[in-house]
């Protein structure tokens, strides 16, 4: 989901949008001051929203079939352990893991449907 990320141009887009946009905005220029000093992303990832859609709009995420885990104990207790090369002896895959998005249809949807808010 690192990918999906919105920018400063993102904002000024939403602040066109009515009150809703304007609240947007003002949520995103807080995210994306945070991860320019934060991280490297180009922008703020949109993490929630990709899964969001994912479920109303099938095709903008690819996925792949694969195991899930989490680890139980230890250093790495609450870590999800996937088995993106199919390496190991583990029971059948049991979720579709997000490998790939259409950035530009996520971003349209997602500006697209908070400005249909108002």
């Amino acid at each position: 989901t690192n990918r999906a990320v919105l920018t400063p141009e993102d904002a000024n887009r939403l602040r066109d949008g009515g009150p809703v946009g304007t609240a947007a905005a003002a949520m995103l220029d807080s995210y994306l001051a945070f991860y320019e000093t934060a991280y490297e992303h180009g922008g703020a990832p949109i993490h929630d929203a990709v899964a969001v859609t994912h479920a109303v709009r099938p095709g903008v995420v690819t996925t792949l079939a694969r195991r899930v885990d989490i680890e139980l104990g230890g250093l790495c207790r609450g870590r999800t352990v996937v088995d993106m090369r199919l390496r190991t002896t583990l029971p059948e895959p049991n979720a579709q893991v997000a490998v790939d998005i259409d950035v530009p249809a996520f971003r349209d949807l997602l500006l697209e449907r908070l400005a249909s808010l108002g």
